[in-house]
């Protein structure tokens, strides 16, 4: 039964498209009594709480479309949605998806009841904003195409809060329990933010869209990502959105729509960059020391003037800012680790729910995480460096999860700028995304992209890119090319508080481990081998983990065959499982042992029958495949010697 391992992949695969393609929202649900709240009786997070766990800035608190500003001293700044001018009766439902609903204990369908989805459209869209709810919008900064862009921030997206979801396992006792199962909650295309800059503060349906799709696609892959709730779409004629879809000059006028995406938050790499960056000169601090001390209370008015400047300069962020946006963040991980992510579901009964890839590879329980993390959710690691320390490595090592599960779904970002990457390792702002058709590590999803940064084979690199720019926000590195007004005006003091440079290169060093373990482990489980090599062959691998190779030898024979021959990803792997099936029923037919069939002959015959299934797979695409017999015949025959090998393994270990 060697070759049955084959037949394991399919069966995965089968797994993964009937999730993708269950239309979203489609039908009607007849038993009304199905379990789920109403929107009216959601229970969101006080906004006093919020301010606990994240500065805040309220200059704009209930007001709608701010003018841009610059925010110095907060993570987020509180601002309403702005609803769109379609007329109210004319908003339509565009999308709903039930396995999110059912995530946040919403009633699975709101079209069942006329009121239902009248509270759908009135919330969702940004017209009625729940009682005791503070909307807020995210600031950041970023890395843009290797640039510091300096303060970015939400610029369309508005979080409407924290909401309350109805996960069914209980948590252990936990110091912040009120921030265990909260889901962020946000609008994008409801309208302006301070962040807005020369934007609108709209989105289209056909990207909205596009995200819902590909959050539920990635979940069904098994890579951890954003979801989106609804799709709610207004009448071009009523708002107008240009967009120059091609970056051609030729703007086009397409219909406004605003998407409900949750995650159990929006914090990025950018979040602690800013955070990082800003920070009060010298001189003031200098005068806030000297008021302390009363050694300027010589004139009245001077300490006065100074007891002012000091009460502004306490707002700042600075290191005391990232050490408490680090806790948070580690906080929420720690929350998101205590029970499987759907996206867990595409290795049910491949994996078993103990095996540590589990977590560290897909999203699961646990999560492979350090114990400096539950030390500082605990709140017994009171040392502010290594709290920080504690976040910059874990943060990498999700981020190397993360990222091996695009490479292994054939999945390309299209913009990893830092403001685009997530400090929890899920997968933010879908816009211009792209799957591979043919395998070409050249491949790039942004039309912007000229130079091929964010390419498909460069997004490995990139990510330990970010990872070395968040390391140097933390450790007081200057950022290069600083062109903002504050340009070399910070990280001018308390140096000995911020990370020594070697916690930047152990960060680095992990992010490439946990990327290469993740990688290999997931393409093995494609080609329907074990996560992991047997025993003698992990000893030989290991040496050969750099960044530049996955350590694999079948991995790296599977991937040069699909480069020589030009073949489409996805089509090749499933043409394998199809051949398999094919000889493993021809061998059975004949009553041939399934060993003999898995040896030299039979993987002959095995590369014939997979170059049939990919010629029908590939008959109605424009390319022509290159069978490359020369690296395919040697590859399966090493393909299946493995499986052979890890056969005999299981009966031994089984017999034992």
């Amino acid at each position: 039964m060697a070759c049955m391992a084959c037949v394991r992949w399919v069966a995965v695969l089968a797994v993964v498209v009937a999730l993708v393609a269950v239309p979203v929202g489609c039908g009607s649900v007849k038993d009304d009594n199905t379990v789920g709240r109403d929107v009216s009786a959601l229970v969101w997070e006080p906004w006093t709480s919020i301010q606990t766990m994240l500065r805040s800035d309220t200059r704009t608190i209930g007001r709608q479309s701010p003018q841009p500003r610059q925010v110095f001293h907060a993570t987020i700044a509180a601002v309403m949605p702005t609803p769109l001018t379609t007329p109210y009766d004319r908003l339509r439902l565009a999308a709903w998806n039930t396995r999110v609903a059912t995530l946040l204990n919403i009633h699975p369908d709101p079209r069942t009841s006329p009121q239902r989805l009248d509270q759908v459209i009135q919330v969702f869209s940004g017209h009625r904003v729940p009682p005791n709810v503070t909307p807020f919008a995210h600031t950041y900064g970023g890395h843009q195409f290797g640039t510091w862009a300096g303060q970015l921030g939400d610029g369309r997206a508005v979080t409407l809060g924290l909401l309350h979801g109805g996960q069914p396992n209980s948590l252990p006792n936990r110091k912040n329990s009120h921030d265990a199962w909260t889901w962020e909650v946000a609008l994008k295309g409801s309208g302006k933010t301070p962040f807005s800059r020369r934007g609108d503060g709209r989105a289209v349906a056909e990207s909205s869209l596009r995200e819902l799709m590909a959050g539920e696609a990635l979940t069904a892959l098994g890579v951890p990502s954003s979801r989106s709730l609804c799709v709610i779409t207004g009448l071009p004629e009523y708002d107008a959105v240009w967009r120059d879809e091609w970056y051609d000059r030729h703007p086009a006028r397409r219909t406004p729509a605003v998407l409900t995406r949750i995650a159990p938050s929006f914090l990025r790499f950018g979040s602690l960059q800013l955070a990082a960056k800003r920070q009060c000169l010298n001189p003031i601090r200098v005068l806030c020391l000297c008021a302390r001390l009363s050694c300027v209370r010589v004139v009245f008015m001077m300490s006065s003037m100074v007891n002012f400047l000091c009460s502004v300069v306490s707002l700042v962020q600075g290191f005391s800012g990232v050490a408490q946006l680090s806790r948070h963040v580690l906080d929420k991980i720690s929350a998101i680790t205590q029970h499987n992510d759907d996206s867990v579901t595409y290795v049910k009964g491949v994996l078993l729910d103990d095996d540590p890839l589990v977590g560290q590879c897909f999203g699961g329980a646990g999560g492979g995480l350090d114990r400096c993390v539950s030390a500082a959710v605990a709140g017994t690691l009171q040392d502010d460096q290594e709290v920080v320390a504690c976040l910059l490595v874990t943060v990498a090592e999700r981020l190397g999860a993360l990222i091996a599960g695009w490479q292994a779904s054939g999945w390309t970002h299209g913009v990893m700028n830092t403001d685009n990457l997530s400090l929890l390792g899920l997968t933010v702002d879908m816009n211009v995304f792209g799957f591979l058709n043919r395998y070409n590590t050249s491949f790039v999803s942004n039309l912007i992209d000229d130079q091929g940064r964010y390419a498909f084979g460069q997004q490995p690199d990139m990510g330990a890119w970010a990872v070395e720019r968040l390391a140097d926000a933390l450790s007081g590195k200057r950022f290069e090319a600083d062109y903002e007004h504050d340009a070399g005006t910070w990280m001018r003091d308390d140096k000995e508080r911020w990370l020594r440079p070697d916690v930047g290169a152990q960060a680095s060093e992990r992010y490439w481990k946990r990327y290469h373990s993740c990688f290999r482990a997931r393409m093995r489980l494609r080609l329907g081998l074990a996560s992991q090599p047997m025993a003698g062959a992990a000893a030989a691998t290991s040496q050969s983990s750099t960044h530049t190779s996955p350590g694999d030898t079948i991995v790296q024979g599977w991937l040069a065959w699909l480069a020589a021959s030009e073949a489409d990803y996805h089509m090749a792997t499933r043409a394998l499982g199809l051949g398999a099936l094919r000889v493993l029923r021809a061998v059975e037919q004949a009553g041939v042992g399934t060993g003999t069939a898995c040896e030299t002959p039979a993987g002959v015959n095995l590369a014939v029958v997979f170059v049939e299934e990919m010629a029908l797979a590939l008959e109605h695409e424009s390319h022509t495949l290159q069978p490359r017999r020369d690296l395919l015949v040697p590859w399966l025959q090493a393909l299946f010697a493995t499986l052979q090998q890890q056969q005999k393994q299981k009966q031994q270990q089984q017999q034992q």
